[in-house]
C-alpha cells in the first residue's frame, strides 16, 4: 500500500470516529431529553416501562458505536505502526476492496468467516 493510499484511509477513518463520536454524543443527549420528559410524565407502571425500553434502546445503541469506534481507533493505531491491511489472523494483506467498504477491517475474508 502506498504512503497516499495510507494517508487517504488514516483520513477517512478520522472522520468515522469523530462521526460515530457526534453520533454517540447526539443519542446520549436524546435520551437524556427523552427520559427526562418520560419521567415527568410518569404516572403507573406502563410508563416506567417506557422509560426503560426507551433507555435500553439507546444504551444498546451508543454501546454499538462505542464498539464501532474501538475498531476504527484500533486501525489507525494499526497505520502508526505500519501494520495496516495486515489481517491480525493470518499476516496475508485484506484486499484493498474489502478495505474500501469497511476501512478498519481486521481480518482477510478467509479469517473473517472463522470470527463469525
Amino acid at each position: 500500500m502506498t504512503e497516499q493510499e495510507l494517508e487517504t484511509y488514516k483520513s477517512k477513518l478520522q472522520q468515522l470516529s469523530q462521526e460515530y463520536l457526534a453520533q454517540i454524543q447526539d443519542l446520549e443527549d436524546i435520551n437524556r431529553e427523552e427520559t427526562a420528559d418520560l419521567l415527568e410524565e410518569s404516572g403507573d407502571s406502563g410508563d416506567e416501562a417506557a422509560v426503560l425500553y426507551s433507555e435500553n434502546t439507546y444504551a444498546s445503541q451508543i454501546q454499538t458505536l462505542h464498539e464501532l469506534r474501538i475498531l476504527v481507533e484500533a486501525a489507525l493505531q494499526r497505520i502508526n505502526a505500519g501494520a495496516y491491511g495486515q489481517c491480525l489472523d493470518c499476516g496475508h494483506a485484506i484486499d484493498l476492496r474489502r478495505l474500501a467498504a469497511i476501512p478498519y477491517a481486521q481480518y482477510c475474508l478467509q479469517d473473517q468467516a472463522k470470527h463469525e
